[in-house]
């Protein structure tokens, strides 16, 4: 989940972050350093009516026991190729939430992420939060209508160590960080939104997707949950779409973030995530080497590459 701040385009990824002023920068960034910091910026905090409008939001208490995720989040850092273990490196805080109304958050403006404590505790098997998010964007009303066709789920799979739901929703806010430091959100040719989106108004290019193809809410939803009638014709589409997730189809940044996480857990030993829905599967891995997603995969490597370069 993306809260964006305005921030200027083509600069180098480190001028975002108000991490530790070193000037050995590759020795403050090392795993050993890095690691050592993470334990610090952990914090489990109480609820706050607004996160974003909050005076400062890293002034809140962290709650005893903040230390005991740890090794959750150095396992996640373990994992990543060397551009996002330096945004998370030099992160302000990792706020672990209380209660919150979505999955996690990347707040740019304090140089944070923040993620739900239920994803850690409750659902950090990554099959039974997938699912679970999956079907938000087809609640119904009531719990006694049914549904008219069985709801998608996900059935997903990474190295045993892993909490899987964590590592999803941290790498995913990363991404959005990247996504505001690289040139990924212009406008205009040569960005990673003008590869299917179009216009200032952020609407998705026909490309496969049906034409009256409706944005689908998941959290806050102001409108009814997602209007199609049979799930398995919006993910037969997907399929066939440059989209890697439903959650994709909101806007560039989502898609961003969702195409850079995928990717990235793509490299994991044993990772697998399937999506279902009535005779569809969309597998992945298999979607990332399609044909179809070329043009944005290939994005995601020369940008991981030259900002690695540049760090």
């Amino acid at each position: 989940m993306f809260f964006p701040r305005l921030t200027p385009l083509g600069i180098s990824l480190l001028a975002l972050f108000s991490g530790p002023a070193i000037a050995d920068k590759d020795a403050a960034d090392s795993p050993e350093n890095c690691r050592a910091r993470l334990e610090k910026m952990i914090c489990i905090v109480e609820p706050v009516k607004n996160v974003f409008g909050h005076k400062n939001v890293l002034d809140r208490k962290c709650l005893k026991g903040s230390e005991r995720y740890s090794s959750v989040f150095n396992e996640i850092f373990l994992t990543y190729p060397k551009t996002l273990q330096t945004v998370m490196c030099r992160l302000n805080r990792i706020f672990v939430e209380k209660s919150f109304w979505a999955s996690g958050y990347a707040h740019i403006k304090a140089n944070s992420i923040g993620i739900h404590q239920d994803a850690l505790d409750k659902r950090s098997k990554l099959s039974d939060w997938a699912t679970w998010k999956e079907q938000l964007a087809y609640s119904r009303s009531t719990a006694n209508d049914k549904p008219r066709e069985q709801l998608p789920t996900v059935s997903a799979r990474l190295p045993l160590s892993l909490r899987g739901t964590a590592h999803f929703i941290v790498t995913h806010e990363l991404a959005h960080f990247i996504y505001k430091a690289s040139r990924a959100s212009a406008k205009g040719s040569g960005s990673f939104a003008s590869l299917s989106w179009t216009g200032n108004d952020n609407k998705a290019q026909p490309q496969t997707l049906p034409t009256n193809w409706k944005r689908p809410c998941f959290y806050l939803c102001r409108i009814p949950k997602y209007a199609t009638t049979r799930p398995s014709s919006a993910y037969a589409a997907l399929e066939r779409s440059a989209f890697v997730s439903l959650y994709a189809t909101r806007n560039p940044a989502e898609d961003f973030a969702e195409t850079l996480t995928f990717y990235v857990m793509a490299k994991l030993p044993g990772f697998q995530y399937l999506i279902r829905s009535g005779g569809s599967i969309i597998d992945i891995k298999q979607k990332l080497a399609a044909e179809i997603m070329r043009p944005k995969v290939r994005y995601i490597e020369k940008l991981l590459r030259r900002l690695e370069h540049d760090r």
